[in-house]
């Protein structure tokens, strides 16, 4: 671990590049600099590499070392309590910005008061209207070993996305008129006044963080659609059929595949005639700097729900196909897009 020195008065524990780019936007670059920056799993190695101090909280990296070290019986009692043992010290003094259903988002956090960065907009009323969402499932069940689990790792497990005491606001791009959010503060920012108030060096920093160049804008401008993958965790040959479906409607000369950070298909092998643009990048950002499509298409990720300017939105959703309805359940299109069918 790193930090053994405290020089930190505020701490950011992300997953999601969407949501720390949420985070940058909202910080002065002082406040930036003054930020223990804790990353999971999702978050790339190219991104890390780019905070000259970080502390790298793979889940899957730390379930390996203690798998190594004890009984995989065990691991998952123990694994929480040896995570909280190494974190460095966190105060009451210190502002906090988490993702709070991170596995190990109590042991950080603890009994302490946070900010809850959103995972998409709106992200607290769609868990709650989709009882298949497994963050809705802990909600619905209570399981008489919560509290003792609670007491051991911290007040916040199972009480995920703000529904407990210590989240006291969020940081989020909408209003979400979620009925238990009634009580907390809304911090609401528009991330692209954000960026056009930020200065130079703020943006540099930005820029660099996520590896943007000139060249590869001036590429991606050539392009009319973009289509956003996501994964599905339905095995690779279903997900590739089904963007294979999806693909075939549009023409490939002028189609470029913007891959999902934790995205690994090699679409390339299975569309060589289209673009495949695998850059950890959040799709905001591009729109931030000046990328411009004509149309979006998605299955039914929220990366299309954002635009700053007026585009045509394909959304095929999760009733185009039984499996996948029955994974994830009814996901609305949003008010900008044209439900599609294969």
């Amino acid at each position: 671990m790193r930090y053994k020195n405290k020089k930190y008065n505020r701490v950011c524990y992300v997953t999601t590049i969407y949501a720390l780019l949420l985070y940058l936007l909202h910080s002065s670059y002082e406040e930036i600099q003054n930020t223990l920056f804790i990353f999971a799993n999702a978050i790339p190695n190219e991104i890390l590499r780019n905070f000259p101090i970080n502390i790298d909280l793979d889940e899957n990296k730390w379930k390996g070392v203690v798998a190594r070290k004890t009984n995989r019986k065990n691991l998952g009692w123990i694994l929480g309590l040896v995570v909280k043992a190494k974190l460095p010290k966190i105060t009451r003094k210190d502002k906090i910005y988490a993702q709070d259903h991170l596995l190990f988002a109590p042991q950080l956090i603890g009994n302490k008061n946070y900010t809850l960065i959103e995972d998409s907009s709106l992200i607290c009323s769609k868990v709650e209207n989709n009882p298949k969402d497994i963050l809705n499932q802990y909600y619905m069940t209570e399981k008489w070993y919560y509290p003792l689990i609670q007491l051991l790792y911290g007040r916040i497990k199972y009480r995920w996305l703000g529904k407990n005491n210590q989240c006291r606001e969020l940081l989020v791009t909408k209003y979400d008129s979620a009925e238990y959010l009634k009580d907390k503060k809304q911090i609401v920012i528009n991330l692209f006044d954000e960026w056009k108030k930020a200065d130079k060096q703020k943006k540099d920093f930005i820029l660099n963080i996520y590896n943007i160049t000139s060249d590869e804008t001036e590429v991606l401008n050539n392009k009319k659609i973009i289509l956003f993958t996501q994964p599905l965790d339905l095995g690779a040959n279903y997900q590739i059929e089904l963007y294979k479906k999806i693909v075939s409607k549009y023409d490939p000369n002028n189609l470029v595949i913007k891959v999902h950070p934790t995205d690994f298909i090699p679409y390339e092998r299975f569309f060589p005639k289209v673009m495949v643009y695998r850059n950890k990048i959040p799709s905001q950002l591009l729109d931030i700097i000046g990328v411009r499509f004509e149309r979006a298409v998605t299955l039914f990720s929220s990366a299309v729900e954002n635009f700053s300017y007026s585009i045509a939105v394909d959304w095929y959703g999760t009733d185009i196909d039984q499996k996948l309805y029955n994974k994830y359940g009814d996901v609305p299109s949003p008010h900008n897009a044209v439900k599609c069918n294969l």
